[in-house]
């Protein structure tokens, strides 16, 4: 297989949640791959989940997904998108020498962390990269510029219609801290506050905005990625920085 080679390229997906729909519609929307994906729930779920409007999944080009009954046969793929949580990696014992395994987390130290354990668990010659597809209006797509074959998976990305850009991954996580950090922290800390505030009708129109916003954040995060956002690393910095703008006393 070339290290290029576009063309004849296979792709998989582990795990059809709000990352793994939104990144096959942007494969189905740009190219005739047939797409391996591998989900736990049963194949009505899978489809059910790939068409739910609230994803935002354009149900465009669904046939071309190929779900399959196991991690391992997704795995055989040119490149696999990890759109799981990284405590699923706990189940692969090993990666076919010519396999990327892209893992997408949206705290990049939490990959980071994840590629050195499966690193120490199967053969150093398999490939693992780190990457996190943001999905905003630039279709932006942050890699890891450490990560390995960097230079294929950047093309992988363009190629799929999404706009790769490499970045260390304490800017990125930093960047993430300051955005989708401090919403985690207020989902965690004051939206059972605010639920409370509410029912109670003692929240302004701006407060009510805030819980309505939060409500949104949680239902479109899994309880393992807002877990993730409040162990960012970079997390603690900002929230000092937030700290510091309050009137001394």
């Amino acid at each position: 297989m070339a290290e290029l080679q576009q063309s004849h390229e296979t792709v998989g997906i582990v795990g059809f949640g709000d990352l793994g729909t939104r990144l096959f519609a942007q494969i189905a929307a740009t190219q005739d791959w047939e797409v391996a994906v591998y989900d736990p729930r049963s194949l009505r779920q899978f489809v059910s989940a790939a068409v739910d409007p609230d994803l935002g999944f354009n149900p465009i080009g669904i046939d071309r997904a190929d779900p399959r009954g196991t991690v391992e046969e997704v795995l055989e793929a040119d490149i696999v998108h990890w759109c799981a949580p990284l405590s699923a990696l706990d189940s692969v014992d090993r990666l076919p020498p010519d396999t990327l395994l892209v893992l997408h987390d949206s705290v990049m130290s939490s990959s980071e962390h994840a590629k050195l354990a499966l690193l120490d668990r199967i053969a150093p010659l398999s490939k693992v990269a780190i990457a996190h597809c943001l999905m905003n209006r630039h279709r932006r797509v942050v890699v890891d510029h450490t990560s390995h074959s960097c230079r294929r998976l950047m093309q992988h990305f363009s190629t799929i219609g999404l706009d790769p850009q490499e970045m260390t991954i304490e800017k990125h996580d930093t960047v993430m801290a300051a955005s989708q950090g401090v919403a985690a922290l207020l989902v965690a800390a004051f939206k059972p506050l605010l639920e409370e505030h509410g029912k109670a009708g003692h929240l302004t129109p701006s407060g009510e905005d805030v819980l309505h916003m939060l409500r949104s954040r949680e239902i479109s995060w899994t309880p393992a990625t807002l877990r993730s956002l409040l162990e960012n690393e970079q997390l603690r910095p900002v929230f000092d920085t937030l700290l510091a703008q309050l009137p001394p006393k």
